[in-house]
Parts: structure tokens; sequence; C-alpha cells
């Protein structure tokens, strides 16, 4: 059920994107192609295009780390700069997303707005393509959860606090909903929730690497009690992208 689940999510983006069959978008800009990553931009500067290559393989690298593993093939990053071209390549039902993600394994869509928040959706869309090759069975909450804890928006604050101020009725609810994600309501905040259990478990799973996740189980007494008990930093462990990468 619950890979029927994440399928059907998919072959959504994947119609919400048009009917181009999921044809990788030519930008017009400049291009960089690095060891793993083949960029395309919407920007006339060379310099712009390699920066991002380079931030890639930054991203890449941390990503390698906590995973034990990479892909293999090179993967198309599209990069717009320029919102208004960007959401030209989104159904209206994408637009209000701000972007995109992969459409399926073929290429990763990134509007960048600045340097900052270009680095945080790149890195975001970089962890689920790892989780699209090497963990592809994994549900959808753990595949957004882990986005959003491996590379949460740096400029968002204290993401995990925020999760942590929610009634215990009110996570237990949305605890009990996860599996049911991308469907249901409050979306934004199931996502949250589904990223601090992700956190939960690589701050006290004892895990190998992330895709040790696969086979971990959730117990959500366990999870309340370390969220509302929660001290200090995250582990050197498993930190986000750019704690890694830097």
């Amino acid at each position: 059920m619950l890979l029927g689940m994440r399928a059907l999510w998919a072959l959504l983006v994947v119609s919400l994107l048009g009917a181009t069959g999921c044809t990788t978008p030519e930008p017009r800009g400049t291009s960089a192609e690095s060891a793993h990553y083949e960029i395309r931009t919407d920007q006339g500067s060379a310099r712009f295009s390699r920066s991002v290559a380079q931030a890639a393989e930054q991203a890449h690298a941390a990503l390698k780390r906590l995973y034990g593993d990479e892909p293999v093939s090179s993967f198309p990053v599209v990069v717009y700069t320029d919102q208004r071209a960007f959401e030209e390549q989104l159904a209206p039902a994408l637009r209000a997303k701000g972007f995109v993600g992969e459409c399926e394994d073929h290429y990763a869509l990134v509007l960048w707005r600045d340097d900052d928040k270009g680095k945080d959706t790149l890195a975001h869309e970089l962890v689920h393509h790892f989780n699209a090759e090497l963990l592809p069975d994994i549900p959808y909450w753990l595949d957004e959860g882990l986005a959003k804890a491996l590379a949460p928006k740096r400029t968002a604050g204290d993401w995990l606090e925020a999760v942590a101020t929610l009634r215990e009725d009110e996570l237990r609810a949305r605890l009990r909903t996860l599996d049911s994600l991308p469907e249901g309501e409050d979306y934004s905040v199931r996502c949250l929730v589904a990223a601090a259990v992700v956190r939960f478990a690589l701050e006290t799973g004892d895990l190998a690497d992330v895709r040790a996740l696969e086979k971990w189980k959730l117990r959500p007494d366990d999870f309340l009690k370390w969220l509302r008990g929660r001290r200090g930093n995250l582990s050197k462990r498993f930190q986000p992208v750019w704690a890694a990468g830097s």
C-alpha cells in the first residue's frame, strides 16, 4: 500500500508537469558539467553555472558520507533565476510550491532566488535523487522527511522547536497519518513532523548510515520523549548537508 501511494504521487507530479513527458527543460543559458551532474541554467554567466555545479558536488559529497553510497549516473539539474520563466515549466497546481523536484528520476528543477535559498533547494532535491536511486522503496513521508531533515532551509529558524510546540494530541494525530502523505490536510506540518521523526532516528537509532532507516521502526512514545527533552546541538555524525559539506 505504501509503495502504491508513493508511485501514485510520482505519477501525479509527472502529469502536472504537463504534456512534455518529463522532457528536461532547456532554459537556454549557460551549462556546466561536473562529475555527477549536468547543470543547465537561464543565466548568461558561465561563472554562475560553474558555481551551481560546484555546489551540487559539495552537496553530493556530504550526502555520500551520510548515505554510505552514491548514485552512479549523471543527473540533470535545471536552474532558473527568473521565477516567471521557472513557473512556465509548471502546471498551475504546482506553482505555489515555489519549486518542484524530480520528475521521477529524470531531472531536478530548482528556483534559485538567491545563493543560500538556491543551495538549500538544490540540496533538498539531491536528497530526493539519492533516495530515488538508493532507497527506491521507502514511503513518501520518509522520502520527504529525509529531504527536510538533511537539507533544512537555513533561513527558516529552528524547525525542530516549531514541531516541539505542537500539543501531544496534535503530534500523535499527525504521526498516525504519516503513511497517508501526500494526501490529507496539514501537508506542510505533517512533513515537518516526518522530518522530526527522521532526525530522532538519526540521533538515537544507532544507524550505520541513512540507508538503515529503511528498516527502522518508530516508537511514538520514545519520539515524543526525545522531542520534549532535546538539548544541545545535533550529533556531528548526521549533520545537515551544508553543515557536513562546508
